[in-house]
């Protein structure tokens, strides 16, 4: 959802909506309480909207935030007004996923603010080329690395990394500058981890695949040795595969999610050299030990 698009819709300009709605323009709204059943065309979406006018005059979009790598928008954002009779203020927030040129936008699809597996999952979706989406090798590797460090097979979980091993983070307490460099930093990092809490266990909630990036929400849970209390740490991660193996992680905050969204933002828009493996990614090399 382009911002020019978000500024004609809080102008009030709908001769420019209008326009900007092409003949196969789709609205889909996969909200649980959904006001719209099934999909609307150009004409009712912009129907709905001023309707929704009509009964609140002062409704904008609050824009919290956007990334658009590519053709494809993704927004966090909400209406906010007031009801015309009532006064009584509002505001609906919600997540939103566009497909979009220099002057027409053609697929709205929003989710409920707190969706956003189905949101990015869409966005992955809409960015593939036309032959659909290649196979998910980067979160692949990254379920591999998680079985490997339960297991504790360190010959294993440094088989996941390349030798140029890059790692970046964005946390507000950072830690991977102090990692000796590729597969052996991340085993003693680990390992430290392990010698304050033997029993604990990583955990990998994959969210989506975006030419072979992945992205997922990390955790390591467990209790502090010698009568310690349980702890679980979690983080926000893109895993960048390239020939089967990581060749770069970067970490935010589990709440940096604007963050984690413009590096991801720029990674697409770097192209193939910073982007991960493509269709053809030799997935049969995952994590073998020794690389």
């Amino acid at each position: 959802m382009g911002r020019r698009y978000v500024n004609c819709l809080n102008s009030r300009d709908m001769k420019a909506i209008r326009a900007s709605c092409g003949e196969d323009f789709r609205f889909i709204d996969h909200r649980v309480a959904s006001p719209v059943s099934g999909g609307l065309s150009g004409a009712r979406y912009v129907a709905t909207l001023e309707a929704m006018f009509a009964t609140a005059s002062d409704a904008w979009w609050r824009v919290d935030h956007l990334s658009e790598p590519g053709r494809v928008g993704l927004a966090t954002l909400a209406w906010v007004g007031h009801h015309n009779e009532t006064g009584g203020g509002f505001e609906i927030p919600m997540r939103a996923v566009s497909v979009h040129d220099i002057e027409a936008c053609s697929r709205i699809e929003v989710f409920d603010v707190d969706d956003e597996l189905n949101a990015l999952r869409a966005m992955a979706a809409l960015l593939a080329p036309a032959g659909g989406q290649a196979a998910p090798v980067a979160t692949a590797i990254v379920g591999s690395l998680a079985e490997a460090l339960v297991g504790r097979d360190w010959d294993r979980v440094k088989g996941c990394f390349a030798p140029d091993l890059e790692t970046i983070d964005q946390r507000r307490v950072k830690t991977l500058g102090l990692d000796r460099p590729g597969g052996e930093g991340f085993v003693e990092r680990a390992r430290g981890l392990l010698a304050l809490a033997a029993d604990a266990r990583p955990t990998v909630e994959p969210l989506a695949e975006l030419n072979g990036i992945a992205v997922a929400i990390l955790s390591w849970a467990g209790h502090l040795n010698e009568g310690g209390g349980p702890f679980e740490l979690c983080w926000r991660g893109l895993f960048v595969a390239r020939e089967g193996l990581l060749a770069r992680y970067e970490l935010f905050d589990e709440d940096d999610e604007a963050g984690m969204h413009a590096a991801l933002r720029r990674l697409l828009d770097s192209g193939p050299s910073a982007s991960g493996d493509g269709a053809g990614a030799r997935s049969s090399r995952i994590c073998s030990p020794g690389g």
